[in-house]
């Protein structure tokens, strides 16, 4: 599966460059079997240290899953993204609704749609107003 994940206590995406392990080196995520977060640190170029796996309690996390869909510029669509079609001024939350992904109208004018009726439309950012790039 792929997904994202974004941290309530640091407020910010794992793959940022604030996020603390990215400071010296990279990190990779990974969801055990048991529903924790495992984070994968690499410590290269350094090659005298080994890399290392730190679980995180999944309860500080919010596991953001990609839809399989893309916006009109060809970024992926997560849970918890807005999108929005400047043509017809609509604003979209995708959400996950009845084993599907769903355009959750922000607007109020609008009926929610398919995902599959979103390649028009270009994300504007997320429900965590927190910046963003795959």
């Amino acid at each position: 599966m792929n997904f994202r994940l974004f941290s309530h206590k640091h407020q910010l995406y794992t793959n940022s460059p604030f996020w603390p392990s990215n400071q010296r080196t990279t990190s990779e995520f990974a969801l055990s079997p048991s529903g924790g977060i495992l984070e994968i640190v690499r410590q290269a170029p350094y090659e005298d240290e080994d890399d290392f796996v730190v679980e995180h309690d999944s309860r500080n996390f919010v596991v953001e899953p990609w839809s399989g869909y893309f916006d009109s510029a060809g970024r992926k669509i997560y849970l918890g993204d807005i999108l929005e079609m400047v043509v017809f001024d609509t604003k979209y939350q995708v959400i996950w609704r009845d084993g599907e992904f769903v355009l959750k109208d922000l607007t109020g004018q609008h009926i929610d749609l398919s995902i599959r009726n979103c390649s028009h439309h270009s994300i504007t950012g997320n429900v965590h107003n927190v910046e963003y790039a795959d």
